[in-house]
């Protein structure tokens, strides 16, 4: 009987270490010494329970920094400045976020889920003060991805401290809670779907000051203001002041970024000048909607704002105008620039438009060595050379720039001579414990090429600890399965890092080894990208990478068995002639535990695999 009551009591004061209040583990022992009838074994428990509670005192004020994230006690302070559009708002705001220790719940749910690795915050953001929900904290989770991402999903909660029901309101949430429902899943209430709280909504368009035009609301869950280096807006500029709602930022490109009272972030885009399918340019109606592009798009991987330039207005020509008077320009004095000119290109009109030239160049050489006709003996009949002039393709109109309402310079790209990207140079390396067959299956609407041969089943191959694979179908050996191909599905970018041509080869090893490749696999991706990257010649590199949670949706990878680790890091880079900043990733790596699967790959506008 004495031996269950030092069990019992001996969990309950490790269970309490845990949790919320510290005074739990003193009020169980009083409660279970009470209980013991004063004898001699209750005696030579009573001393043990002392025993074994200092110790755990001392591994709580001396250990417990090192196990546990320290979450400084901040006291809320309400908001007192707030933009005309929030005053009567449903939820009283604090001035900041407040975090809260993550062991505000009870985590021993989701500590024994496995493989859950994910890494989340709650914090607390104000009051709310409507029925059903009066007087009930706002509460924040801010769920991180597994590897890289361009934003973590976040969730609004009502909270009642006094009963702890937690109540998900999903409609101002990220999406329902199938990420995150280890994380709330044994304290939820409900989810309510129908709650609708005034100061959470955002109107979906805003007048832009001293114009016609307005930006329209593209992204109300695009992540959360606090990052752990700093605020989300140390590197960018207010752009303006709006009446209603405050402050809009930018960080160089085409979206505007807005703070909401709770922290959360949101984004805007000037999207006006789509909506005009007419445009007029030296007496011809063109569609910009239909026909060319603002963003540019990767395989798997999309742009979501316009870039801008920091170009001279006298070194473009008029050559039209929109329906709502927007002008349009191409290059006032076009000279073509050649390898031999210049390795790296200056930032101006003319350097931008001489590199989708290069662009063009380089897919009609890809179509005509692809696509030529051959003569019975398989012979390529020599064709007329097709490809365009300089001074051809611009008459095309095949780069039309223009300015937005802020006087930041764009460009437009005319669709037909954007090349397809492709998801390039995907590797994938196999480290199981032991020698054993592993069966790979990457699911994506079209191959363009594959090392060795991608089955109708995928790949079959016997593994071995050092990452050699002995394929199955052709009795062959390789370091690593090879893939390259096309998919349907789009990421949006919306985080990354802004580099400059000369620190690119620093930049990517440097991320790399935080990513967590090995010194091998490091190798082999700079053999590979570093040049293909400097084909181009551009002055920057916006460079975003996606890690494994990202990027099955783009190409889903089935492995049996199981790996106990995967880890896939795939980067997309775009060269530009724009310094703009972004809001940087927070690069991870991983652990390599156990059957460990590590793929790295890559893709850009520009990518096109030559064959």
């Amino acid at each position: 009987m004495i031996y269950l009551k030092q069990l019992t009591f001996y969990s309950l004061i490790l269970l309490a270490q845990n949790m919320k209040y510290k005074l739990l583990p003193l009020f169980a022992a009083v409660l279970l010494l009470t209980a013991c009838n004063g004898d001699e074994a209750d005696l030579e428990f009573q001393l043990e329970v002392e025993n074994k509670t200092d110790q755990a005192e001392e591994v709580t004020s001396d250990d417990e920094v090192e196990d546990q994230t320290v979450v400084e006690v901040v006291e809320p302070v309400l908001k007192t400045d707030l933009s005309p559009y929030f005053e009567n708002a449903d939820v009283t705001f604090y001035e900041a976020l407040v975090p809260l220790p993550n062991d505000m719940f009870d985590q021993s749910y989701w500590d024994g889920i496995e493989g859950y690795a994910r890494n989340f915050i709650w914090y607390e953001s104000g009051v709310i003060n409507v029925e059903p929900y009066d007087d009930w904290k706002m509460l924040l989770l801010q769920v991180e991805c597994e590897g890289p991402c361009f934003s973590s999903d976040f969730y609004r909660f009502a909270y009642d401290e006094a009963t702890e029901e937690l109540i998900h309101l999903s409609y101002h949430s990220y999406s329902s809670l199938d990420i995150a429902k280890e994380v709330v899943e044994p304290f939820l209430a409900i989810e309510d779907s129908e709650a609708r709280l005034s100061g959470l909504e955002l109107p979906l368009a805003v007048q832009i000051p001293d114009t016609d035009y307005s930006l329209t609301l593209q992204n109300r869950f695009a992540g959360i203001g606090v990052d752990t280096d700093g605020n989300y807006f140390d590197d960018a500029q207010i752009l303006f002041e709006d009446e209603a709602l405050g402050t809009f930022y930018s960080f160089g490109g085409g979206c505007l970024h807005y703070k909401h009272p709770d922290g959360t972030i949101a984004t805007y885009s000037f999207d006006d000048i789509f909506s005009e399918q007419a445009t007029t340019i030296e007496g011809d109606i063109i569609d910009l909607n239909r026909d060319y592009s603002l963003t540019h798009n990767g395989c798997g991987v999309s742009t979501i704002c316009y870039s801008t330039y920091d170009m001279d207005i006298s070194e473009l020509e008029a050559i039209g105008e929109t329906e709502s008077g927007i002008s349009l320009y191409t290059v006032k004095n076009p000279i073509e620039l050649s390898d031999e000119d210049a390795d790296e290109l200056s930032v101006s009109a003319n350097s931008f438009a001489n590199a989708q030239y290069d662009a063009y160049k380089e897919m009609e050489e890809y179509n005509q060595s692809v696509l030529a006709e051959v003569d019975e003996e398989g012979e390529p009949v020599e064709e007329e050379d097709e490809i365009m002039t300089y001074q051809a393709f611009l008459d095309t109109n095949a780069v039309i720039f223009w300015q937005d309402p802020f006087g930041r310079t764009s460009a437009f790209l005319h669709n037909d001579y954007q090349i397809p990207a492709e998801c390039g140079k995907p590797v994938i390396y196999l480290y199981p414990e032991e020698s054993q067959m592993v069966d790979v299956f990457v699911d994506i609407r079209e191959f363009t090429k594959t090392i060795p041969e991608h089955g109708e089943d995928g790949w079959t191959v016997l593994a071995h600890p050092d990452g050699m694979l002995e394929n199955q179908a052709d009795g062959m050996e390789y370091p690593y399965l090879f893939w390259e191909g096309h998919s349907d599905v789009e990421v949006p970018m919306s985080r990354g890092f802004t580099v400059p041509r000369a620190e690119l080869e620093t930049f990517l090893n440097d991320s790399l080894t935080q990513l967590g490749l090995n010194e091998m696999e490091q190798a082999d991706f700079m053999e590979f990208w570093l040049p293909e990257m400097l084909k181009n010649r551009e002055p920057y590199f916006v460079i975003s990478f996606l890690g494994t949670e990202a990027f099955n949706p783009v190409a889903p990878l089935t492995i049996d068995p199981k790996p106990d680790t995967l880890a896939r890091i795939f980067m997309y880079y775009e060269p530009t002639f724009s310094n703009a900043t972004y809001p940087e990733q927070e690069l991870t790596g991983f652990e390599r535990n156990g059957f460990t699967v590590v793929e790295w790959g890559g893709t850009s506008p520009h990518f096109q695999a030559q064959r």
